[in-house]
């Protein structure tokens, strides 16, 4: 692109499909701050992932719950009843609790 006399010359990308089908890895853990998941991508479309088309690793449930158990505080399902009792604990000496 010339910006002084505004032409440009268009280049052609051609897309090796087997080297990008390659990259489809569908739901896996990603990295330490991306536990587990499926990024979209050429391959990973939310279309494809609506009609159960994602090439790749399919979504494993108990896969990501196993790998999200090594990050969260509260996995034992108790968190709703934690957060709770300490909203009430704070409003209460608040003045603001029963």
């Amino acid at each position: 692109m010339n910006l002084k006399d505004g032409t440009f010359d268009e280049v052609s990308i051609d897309l090796d499909e087997e080297a990008l089908s390659h990259e489809a890895v569908g739901f896996v853990e990603q990295s330490e701050w991306l536990r587990y998941g499926c990024q979209e991508s050429y391959h990973h479309t939310l279309p494809a992932l609506i009609e159960g088309k994602l090439p790749g690793e399919a979504h494993d449930r108990e896969r990501q719950l196993r790998t999200f158990r090594e990050i969260a505080a509260n996995n034992d399902g108790t968190s709703g009843e934690k957060i709770y009792s300490f909203t009430m604990k704070k409003l209460h000496e608040k003045g603001m609790g029963k």
